[in-house]
């Protein structure tokens, strides 16, 4: 009931947690349940079936990311954390990962950074959707009958070459965040 992860809403404690026994120490099944001693007044967003899933999350989707992470991808300023933000997120047509997992084209955001090169400033286009902070987000999709989650952030797949830019692991263009597809890992969540 926040958009602050420092101040307001309902606070409440962790009651049992459940690391997903599918998980392979990597990106494979990276999902943990927590469960609350107490639940929340806030609704709860269902999790898509895999049949929703497949009709949600296909080439060129419109998803939407939120979380808490860096906003300013920028090193020399501290980067804005605990503050909450949405992305839009495009489903990538393209994605050389298990189907278990999912990856995000990357949100329009319009942030730019800049490096001096030979003395010339050089503009570098940023397009991301999660950043450092945000792993373990919600990935959403919109339905007639209500929000549906169908992801969990992950990673972004941001080569080491950019650190040059001074990137703290933000999403590029052309480098998408991977995100744990939920569907694939029902009967543990459900059954946690």
């Amino acid at each position: 009931g926040s958009t602050s992860a420092f101040a307001g809403g309902e606070l409440h404690s962790v009651g049992a947690a459940a690391v997903n026994p599918g998980w392979n120490h990597g990106f494979i099944g990276d999902l943990a349940v927590l469960t609350l001693r107490i639940p929340t007044s806030a609704p709860p967003i269902q999790l898509a079936s895999p049949a929703e899933d497949s009709v949600l999350t296909g080439p060129g989707a419109v998803l939407s990311v939120a979380g808490f992470g860096a906003r300013n991808p920028a090193p020399r300023r501290k980067p804005k954390i605990g503050v909450l933000k949405t992305a839009p997120a495009f489903v990538h047509g393209f994605c050389p990962v298990p189907t278990s997992l999912m990856c995000d084209a990357g949100g329009k955001s319009g942030l730019r950074a800049v490096r001096k090169i030979k003395g010339k400033k050089r503009k570098r286009s940023i397009q991301r959707t999660i950043c450092a902070g945000d792993s373990g987000g919600p990935m959403v999709a919109a339905t007639a009958a209500g929000l549906r989650q169908v992801g969990v952030a992950e990673a972004t797949a941001a080569p080491p070459k950019h650190s040059a830019f001074g990137f703290v692991w933000c999403g590029l263009k052309g480098f998408p965040a991977i995100h744990t597809r939920t569907a694939s890992w029902l009967s543990f969540v459900l059954g946690s």
